[in-house]
């Protein structure tokens, strides 16, 4: 059992705003903090456009972090050198750790520990669980049972050695993931060579309407709430959705290409970034930011042939080479309409379709199978750090 003193987070942490206005036509990178203790990540990039709040907060390195809507769930970080100097809004709290005191890792893990999310629960506000907020007044005055220094260096040592054990399993499992994705973009793009000697190549115009729809989100919904899709909100490489609800006042200026079910979302900024998605059902006459190029396949393409090629490194080379801009790589408008797709028949378009989703169900299986043991590994730290730290009375 280790002494401990019971100590304000008020005298330990001071809370920091590092405003900065935010340019329209600046790019700011992101940081984003998972729930359940899995720390701080690299978010999107997110356009000056694409945000109503005036200003966003720079984060460096040290910096304890928490959304306040998320923090009931344990999404509290502390930020690494790596992440540092990226942005979140203000809807994040930030502070920075008096270290004469406290060790920021020691921090860091006891948030990680679900024991103590449970503790946050009874400080936030709000009625509706999902939906409470813990404000930084509120997280101020938990308390925490603070060891000697010598100690809390002890416990983070112990703790290191043997999540770092845990990390090299989780990171192997990681990387097979991301190896598989790459097998089968690889596989996507012989299977579109092969077809291309055999079947003709057509400009995406002759075959796709770009942008078909425009629309203002104030004048269609007023301030009823839509999803919106930003650049945000499609995962790269996975084409996996998460649209922001939005009221229409509330619209970003950007939020103008009306979406229906089965259009193509290719985001012209980086295209490399392969943030590309098909829209599902569900999202019909919705609306996505201008930072994507909709697309919506004619009569000689099916949707998920078109999907196919747009997530290829076919369609995603072409893409590569013809990006204009430094600070901001893109393509317009121009560029995709020369942009070359293969067209075969629409019998052989369904037949090699049915043959692309058999060989990704077993890759994704793959997937899942490495997936699931790096979530076991991140599973089994949690439970480590909660039995390390209540072993020493804490």
């Amino acid at each position: 059992m280790i002494l401990a003193q019971s100590v304000p987070l008020a005298q330990l942490l001071t809370k920091v705003e590092r405003a900065v206005a935010v340019d329209p036509e600046t790019d700011y990178e992101m940081l984003g903090v998972r729930s359940f203790g899995a720390g701080a990540f690299a978010a999107n990039r997110l356009r000056g456009t694409d945000t109503k709040y005036p200003v966003l907060l720079e984060v460096r390195a040290g910096d304890f972090v928490y959304p306040k809507l998320m923090a009931w769930e344990g999404a509290f970080a502390l930020t690494p050198s790596n992440l540092a100097h990226r942005f979140v809004s203000p809807e994040f709290c930030t502070f920075e750790i008096d270290q004469s005191r406290l060790v920021p890792s020691f921090l860091d893990y006891y948030f990680r520990r679900p024991s103590t999310w449970r503790r946050v629960v009874s400080l936030s506000t709000g009625t509706n669980v999902r939906r409470r907020r813990l404000h930084p007044d509120e997280l101020l005055s938990f308390t925490l049972p603070l060891p000697p220094m010598t100690e809390q260096q002890r416990i983070v040592q112990l703790l290191d050695a043997t999540l770092g054990r845990l990390g090299v399993i989780g990171e192997l499992s990681r990387r097979t993931s991301e190896q598989g994705k790459a097998a089968w973009w690889s596989v996507l793009s012989e299977r579109l060579r092969d077809l291309e000697n055999k079947t003709a190549t057509k400009a995406l115009v002759e075959v796709v309407s770009i942008n078909p729809e425009s629309v203002n989100p104030a004048q269609l919904f007023a301030d009823s709430r839509f999803r919106y899709v930003d650049i945000g909100s499609v995962e790269n490489g996975s084409g996996t959705l998460h649209p922001k609800e939005i009221s229409g006042l509330d619209a970003p200026s950007r939020a103008r290409r009306r979406i229906r079910a089965n259009d193509v979302l290719v985001s012209t900024v980086r295209p490399y970034l392969r943030g590309v998605a098909l829209v599902p059902p569900e999202l019909d006459g919705q609306v996505c930011s201008t930072g994507f190029a909709v697309l919506r396949a004619g009569h000689e393409l099916l949707p998920r042939f078109l999907f196919a090629q747009a997530t290829s490194n076919y369609l995603i080379d072409q893409l590569t080479r013809a990006m204009k801009g430094g600070h901001y790589p893109a393509v317009n408008d121009v560029v995709l309409r020369s942009v070359r797709l293969v067209v075969p028949g629409i019998a052989r378009q369904e037949a090699e379709c049915r043959r692309l989703d058999s060989l990704e169900s077993r890759l994704r299986r793959v997937q899942e199978l490495h997936e699931d043991r790096s979530r076991s590994s991140k599973q089994l730290g949690i439970s480590l750090i909660e039995h390390t730290l209540s072993a020493a009375g804490l």
